[in-house]
């Protein structure tokens, strides 16, 4: 009889306290070798992006769990966001609780996981590029509700018109499988303007089915013979530290 799987994923929420009963995605960083073998066990192309990441030259948001980035999707479509992610539950002001695009979850990587919120917004392409380009200031195409969370940060954030394009990040995303749980794994290759290359793999899961959900995708890592990367964190915070030493 096989011996069943142990997951890679060791820090998994407990669904029955009361801040854990939230969304989970499951992480993981795989090694740059493994990059082909995922995407040849693909079964589908999701949309690409490029990421377009704000910070100070000392990465000071970066530092405190803070995410200000913007996205373009295809020639059309973009999108702004801001997140804060902790190790434990932020207290945010109560209009913000209660706001209905609040997505509000747990990152799980391997050895540790984060509470974060974010708020998204779509934007035109037009207006993305604006900002790019310097003809427009990054608040002007934040919401109300984002400059708010940014606005939430113990002893308050820099100003946003300090911050500092970082970027940008070309990422390329693969439906990688959907297992049994009913969780979509998802692959995503993000290439920076050096050349270099992360490979990241994830799935999002209700807190309940955590650890189904982390035993079935470590099985199916497992069985595609991929490794993972020596160290372990978020995409956002490796992407803006090799962007940054890359200046």
């Amino acid at each position: 009889m096989p011996r069943p799987t142990r997951s890679w994923w060791n820090d998994l929420p407990e669904p029955d306290r009361p801040d854990e009963g939230l969304p989970v995605e499951l992480k993981v960083l795989l090694t740059v070798d493994s990059r082909r073998v995922v995407h040849d066990a693909a079964d589908g192309l999701l949309p690409g992006r490029s990421v377009h990441y704000f910070d100070t030259p000392r990465l000071d948001l970066s530092r405190r769990g803070v995410v200000v980035r913007l996205r373009s999707v295809g020639e059309h479509r973009g999108d702004a966001t801001v997140k804060i992610r902790r190790g434990a539950p932020a207290r945010l002001p109560k209009p913000l609780r209660r706001h209905r695009d609040l997505a509000v979850e747990i990152d799980t990587l391997p050895d540790a996981r984060h509470w974060s919120a974010a708020l998204r917004k779509e934007i035109p392409a037009d207006a993305l590029q604006d900002v790019l380009r310097g003809r427009r200031e990054l608040g002007d195409v934040l919401s109300g509700s984002q400059r708010m969370l940014y606005g939430a940060l113990p002893r308050g954030g820099p100003d946003l018109c300090r911050l500092r394009r970082v970027g940008p990040v070309r990422v390329r995303r693969l439906r990688l499988a959907t297992l049994d749980c009913g969780s979509r794994v998802v692959a995503e290759t993000c290439r920076y303007p050096d050349g270099s290359r992360l490979v990241e793999v994830s799935a999002k899961c209700p807190a309940a089915m955590a650890a189904v959900a982390a035993t079935e995708f470590t099985a199916l890592l497992r069985a595609l013979h991929v490794d993972t990367a020596p160290e372990q964190r978020t995409k956002t915070s490796t992407a803006l530290d090799l962007l940054a030493r890359a200046r």
